[in-house]
């Protein structure tokens, strides 16, 4: 990067030695690595959207209309993205986030409630576009999971600038990501494990498939992710920086 005027400040350019330094200085910050690791337990699940789910449908039902699934996230993003602003907008940034992450487990949730409440989670509803029941149990899993990223991605910013150390906000803004890269790194392979232990590999020995187990897998990383945010404000944020009067 050359150094240069950007939206109007003045921008020096960074060495590969200042970027390595960088985020040595933030990995050295104990209490910032175990928010990182919060954060990518919530992540976590966000990533299961483009590994685990599309399996699952595509076990449900191999001529699944994808688009219909793929779409749902957008639409949720473009219609209620102000609504959820102007929700939160008050909210301080650990309760939108907390509040983000208990919508994002309670749509992983609703995957679990499709095999207990109707047992064959194949059956075609007839709703005019031939989906099974776990696919409207899946359609309302990523809008709930839409809506709950929307509480909660915006004010991860504002939070990791409230606990980042007096003249390092930037700093540490800069490395705001690295809960969702380590995310990507982990979700890809454990959503692959979930789907071949608890559906591929029954199907190949001929046993029956029980999703339950690896959806309720899935949900408890959500839990963690949510009582871990709570207690990492209570424990590990400095007082002074703390914005909700709970």
């Amino acid at each position: 990067m050359s150094d240069g005027v950007k939206d109007g400040q003045k921008v020096q350019k960074r060495t590969l030695g200042q970027a390595l330094l960088g985020i040595l200085v933030v990995l050295r910050n104990v209490k910032f690595v175990l928010l990182i690791v919060v954060l990518a337990l919530f992540w976590f699940l966000y990533i299961q959207l483009y590994n685990l789910m599309p399996l699952f449908i595509r076990y449900v039902d191999p001529d699944a209309p994808m688009d219909l699934y793929t779409m749902v996230n957008p639409i949720m993003i473009v219609s209620f993205q102000l609504l959820i602003i102007r929700l939160v907008k008050r909210w301080s940034p650990l309760k939108s986030i907390l509040f983000g992450a208990v919508v994002v487990t309670a749509g992983m949730l609703m995957n679990v409630l499709a095999p207990l409440l109707f047992g064959d989670i194949k059956r075609v509803v007839n709703l005019g576009v031939g989906v099974p029941i776990a696919g409207i149990f899946m359609i309302v899993s990523i809008a709930s999971m839409a809506v709950g990223e929307m509480m909660a991605s915006p004010r991860i910013f504002e939070y990791i600038g409230a606990i980042a150390p007096k003249g390092q906000e930037g700093l540490y803004l800069g490395y705001q990501s690295l809960p969702i890269a380590l995310a990507s790194i982990i979700g890809g392979p454990i959503g692959g494990k979930l789907f071949e232990t608890y559906i591929n590999t029954p199907l190949k020995e001929g046993r029956p498939v029980d999703t339950v187990p690896m959806w309720l897998i899935i949900v408890g990383i959500g839990v963690v992710s949510i009582a871990g945010l709570a207690v990492y404000d209570r424990l590990a944020r400095p007082k002074a920086a703390r914005t909700d009067p709970a």
